[in-house]
């Protein structure tokens, strides 16, 4: 009994630093997950129609990287890279923010330049510029999903692609 009472305090201050080390990923996660939806308004939500004339591999900057929802904490090692696309429309040629280059690799559809697509996603202010941060993307009877409808990014592992 003498020796069976430490290795049951060892294992249940264990399970105890466990347990806090979960609760402060879970909040880490919470916080996380509130960045990533902080460019992403719901409220300036519009679909656009188009060409693109673009597709982009950009380094993320501290803010991009916010704005993506990637970065310390999220998995990423290495330099993050962003796919952008310039859409041009009948109004105007906007800038749009898909997704982390690795999750973007991985969608069975990929965005070419003189694609014709349609966009679904927020209208934002990056770097005083328009731009649209995309939550779907439609080429033709393909679609590929970025973010919930509430902006939640999909490379989050916390929700499931929209409708």
């Amino acid at each position: 009994m003498k020796k069976i009472f430490p290795f049951i305090a060892f294992v249940g201050f264990g399970g105890m630093l466990l347990a806090s080390g979960l609760l402060a990923q879970s909040s880490m996660k919470a916080k996380e997950m509130g960045q990533m939806k902080m460019m992403y308004d719901p409220s300036t939500v519009e679909t656009i129609k188009g060409e693109v004339v673009s597709v982009d591999s950009v380094k993320m900057s501290e803010s991009m990287m916010k704005m993506m929802g990637t970065g310390k904490g999220m998995g990423m090692t290495g330099t993050p890279y962003g796919i952008h696309i310039s859409v041009k429309t009948d109004k105007e040629t906007i800038p749009v923010h898909l997704g982390p280059a690795w999750f973007v690799s991985k969608q069975e559809t990929k965005t070419l330049v003189n694609d014709k697509i349609e966009v679904h996603g927020s209208r934002i202010m990056y770097e005083e510029k328009p731009g649209l941060c995309a939550a779907e993307v439609k080429k033709g009877t393909n679609v590929l999903n970025f973010r919930n409808e509430d902006g939640t990014p999909l490379w989050s592992g916390k929700d499931m692609p929209m409708k």
